[in-house]
């Protein structure tokens, strides 16, 4: 049984079938790292609700979308969270509801895939020169909206952060995993 969502949990999603989640998860991986385990990432915000950037664009949706038929999932909260902190999440979250979804983010991540392999470490070229934070993508997002709560380190990584970026930062650190089905 899946446990009940709260503000600021961070839900990992993994695709078991499907050509389009295969290749997030592989242009997630750089050279010399482990393959990605996540494509998608969203934010908890009450028992079965949750904010996620998708193609349709920054909106409310439900856990139970994600069955287990379809999807493995990991559910990871950040404990103890101060309520304080809870409302900034959720009031950071807020500010984005219904921003158009970043495909030109994408597209940069996977140039810079390309050439990353290419040289055989990971580069930065296209994500550096478009920066478009208006158009976000769901790991930027959830990062962003848990900016009061996460360590600097990911400041100045928030362009380049992906969905398994968050899964190794939640593995090696602090974190509770309420749910794991990865």
């Amino acid at each position: 049984m899946r446990p009940n969502l709260e503000i600021g949990d961070i839900i990992f999603t993994q695709k078991k079938s499907g050509w389009i989640n295969k290749l997030v998860r592989k242009m997630s991986t750089m050279p010399n790292e482990k393959p990605a385990k996540v494509e998608h990432v969203a934010l908890g915000i009450g028992p079965d609700s949750m904010l996620e950037a998708s193609v349709k664009g920054i909106k409310i949706s439900y856990l139970s979308k994600y069955s287990k038929k379809k999807y493995n999932i990991k559910i990871a909260r950040k404990v103890p969270l101060k309520n304080s902190s809870k409302f900034k999440i959720l009031a950071r979250a807020n500010n984005m509801l219904n921003k158009d979804y970043g495909f030109l983010n994408i597209a940069t991540h996977a140039l810079d895939w390309i050439g990353s392999h290419i040289v055989g470490k990971e580069i930065f070229f296209f994500r550096n020169r478009i920066k478009a934070k208006n158009y976000p993508i769901c790991s930027w997002y959830v990062v962003w909206a848990l900016k009061p709560i996460l360590p600097a380190c990911f400041e100045q990584e928030i362009e380049y952060v992906q969905p398994e970026d968050i899964n190794k930062y939640v593995n090696e650190s602090e974190w509770l995993v309420l749910h794991n089905e990865l």
